[in-house]
């Protein structure tokens, strides 16, 4: 077996877990804790994420022309950092992206790309991947086995050239985009990859619009394959999700008449505005930060925690929505207090999540995380009150308990509310709207302690 070497990378500048698992590529394979093997430029690589840095196994690839490749495949002459300073001037950006440091845009072979992405539409990512994988392994050449894993390269175009292509995608699962792919195909036949290639050449308006020919290519796939892969990194592909981000997180740039949350479908004059909302708001590499906004709202990665190390708290004065948390002082210690809530005794048990999902904030254990992602404001339930009216009618049967018996007993307390599940607030702890909750962009932050919430 080859030996590992050092790709000389931090995690602030590439973080393989997540860039590997956005959406981005589907063939990356899980080989061990936390590794990933694939097959680039047909040559087996294995990347394993460390702490302070990326190992990589060339396999039997030389390693100087494997790490040449990872460089230009991760772009790794960028500096992420840089980028990350300047994005997190907006508030939005800031919070989101404290779990989500190392978030690259990888540069792709263009062929891959392109059919990749016509198979992603109106599909998911298991079934993407699983797609992919019977393309390969049906059309592309062997290249080993690693981990109980079989890798072959991703097919060139004279391997997908024959009559019956369209026939045999169908009976691999890919449905109506078996078509797309047969009739791209033929499309590339005639003009050749040089000319696919020397998009990268085109500014972007006129790359779009070129790509645009081809079949099973709409503004959004074309968008993905210009910023993933032809190096168009004003690229931003808007669909539905992006769409609700939009919405959410960025309403006060967006005229009063595309605000509306009810809207299925993406006008081609919402689909400019969105890209040019981003543009203004992250400059020149807007996909790339659209790429980590994306990725944080992801449902596989909704509720993943952030460190307390990596939030800075007064980004929350700047951010959209309804609510606003102030942090009097931020303790070493891993106990919790939130107002009306947690009491200053916390319950006799060594855990409590905050909220839901998989963010947890340990009162006994480090490092201290939380999530807002399930806290909703409710209105307080009232406690009925006694009617004064007595009966008088006869034929109701008098109660059990005389009226003397319940006047001789002592007042009771006022009822308090009580943590029943400590991994669920109570329904009074929040109070907004629906709108407020549909804007609210404080999905992720930490609470500790003397933590005060108002509305704005």
């Amino acid at each position: 077996m080859s030996a590992w070497y050092s790709l000389d990378v931090s995690p602030t500048q590439l973080r393989i877990d997540t860039t590997l698992n956005c959406g981005q590529s589907f063939r990356w394979v899980k080989t061990g804790d936390n590794e990933w093997t694939s097959v680039l430029s047909n040559k087996l690589i294995s990347l394993r994420q460390t702490e302070e840095d990326i190992l990589y196994n060339p396999h039997t690839s030389d390693a100087d022309t494997v790490r040449a490749l990872l460089y230009d495949y991760f772009q790794l002459d960028v500096d992420l950092e840089k980028l990350y300073a300047h994005w997190k001037q907006d508030a939005n950006f800031a919070l989101k992206a404290s779990s989500f440091t190392g978030l690259r845009t990888l540069q792709q072979d263009p062929f891959e790309t392109l059919l990749v992405f016509i198979c992603t539409s109106c599909n998911n990512i298991p079934r993407i991947t699983s797609m992919i994988s019977s393309l390969c392994h049906t059309y592309g050449t062997f290249i080993s086995t690693y981990a109980n894993h079989t890798f072959h390269a991703f097919p060139d175009l004279s391997a997908l050239s024959h009559p019956n292509i369209e026939e045999k995608l169908r009976s691999l699962g890919f449905g109506y985009r078996a078509k797309y792919i047969a009739n791209t195909v033929a499309m590339l036949n005639q003009r050749g990859l040089e000319w696919l290639y020397a998009l990268r050449n085109l500014d972007y308006g006129e790359a779009k619009a070129q790509l645009l020919q081809l079949s099973g290519v709409g503004p959004k796939i074309a968008d993905c394959i210009l910023l993933m892969s032809l190096n168009h990194t004003s690229a931003v592909p808007v669909d539905t999700h992006v769409y609700q981000i939009a919405l959410r997180d960025y309403a006060h740039h967006l005229p009063s008449s595309k605000r509306s949350a009810k809207t299925k479908t993406l006008s081609p004059d919402t689909y400019t505005r969105i890209q040019t909302l981003f543009g203004r708001v992250f400059g020149d590499r807007c996909g790339w930060a659209q790429t980590v906004l994306f990725t944080a709202d992801l449902r596989y990665y909704a509720q993943r925690p952030i460190p307390i190390s990596n939030l800075d708290m007064d980004i929350v004065e700047n951010c959209e929505g309804s609510v606003k948390l102030e942090i009097d002082q931020v303790e070493s210690d891993t106990s919790l207090l939130v107002k009306d809530w947690i009491p200053d005794t916390p319950p006799t048990m060594t855990t409590r999540t905050v909220g839901g999902g998989g963010g947890a904030g340990c009162i006994d254990s480090p490092p201290p995380l939380a999530t807002l992602s399930s806290l909703r404001r409710t209105k307080p339930r009232r406690q009925p009150t006694p009617s004064t009216k007595s009966k008088t009618t006869t034929s109701v049967k008098p109660k059990r308990e005389r009226e003397e018996d319940i006047l001789d007993q002592p007042p009771k307390r006022p009822t308090t509310t009580k943590i029943k599940n400590p991994q669920q607030p109570p329904s009074s702890f929040l109070k907004c709207d629906k709108r407020t909750s549909e804007m609210m962009c404080l999905d992720t932050v930490v609470l500790r302690r003397s933590l005060r919430l108002r509305n704005l």
